[in-house]
């Protein structure tokens, strides 16, 4: 998916949750979207990977 085609999919999910309905999302697409938290990149995992950076560490991420 595009970044259009994403943004039109989150308009029509906010809108469907603003009059009630329920919003069936395809699992790949809500991942795509940060649906799923645990995943979701964080402010510290950003510090942290600058600060490895900054000392010539590696991030451990293969």
């Amino acid at each position: 998916m595009n970044k259009e085609e994403l943004n039109a999919a989150a308009t029509d999910a906010f809108n469907q949750a603003q009059d009630g309905l329920a919003v069936p999302l395809d699992p790949e697409q809500a991942e795509g979207m940060g649906a799923f938290s645990e995943d979701a990149l964080t402010l510290k995992d950003i510090l942290d990977d600058a600060l490895l950076a900054a000392e010539g560490g590696e991030d451990g991420r293969g």
